[in-house]
């Protein structure tokens, strides 16, 4: 697989306003070549800057001040047509999987998770 990015490892953009979650994944997902955002707003700014930057994967809270998890991920869906879209919500009501692809979402992780289920779903999306 071509990860368009220096490392030559798969790309993985990470975005929590909080810095203990981004921190735990940026940890656990040390074998790829994670980016890590505060905010939606950062994050889309931040792709929309630097548009050379290839990534595979972004998971995204759903759950965060200013722009939420569906607008960002929708917004970089649009900046980058083929990555993996993940949305993350301790919030779970109703169906999160269907609202998830609905919305052309490729994967949901209701908090707290088992960190098997993200490797899991990593290895589905990026196979």
């Amino acid at each position: 697989m071509d990860s368009g990015n220096e490392t030559g490892r798969v790309a993985i953009l990470i975005i929590d306003d909080e810095a203990s979650m981004r921190e735990l994944l940026c940890g656990y997902l040390a074998n790829f070549d994670v980016m890590a955002f505060s905010g939606g707003e950062e994050a889309v700014e931040w792709l929309g800057a630097h548009p050379e930057k290839a990534f595979q994967l972004a998971v995204c809270d759903y759950s965060m001040p200013g722009m939420n998890g569906v607008k960002t991920l929708r917004a970089i869906g649009r900046l980058a047509p083929g990555a993996k879209l993940v949305l993350m919500s301790g919030v779970v009501a109703g169906d999160l999987e269907r609202f998830a692809e609905e919305n052309g979402f490729h994967g949901v992780l209701a908090k707290p998770f088992q960190m098997k289920k993200l490797d899991d779903l990593v290895a589905s999306l990026l196979a």
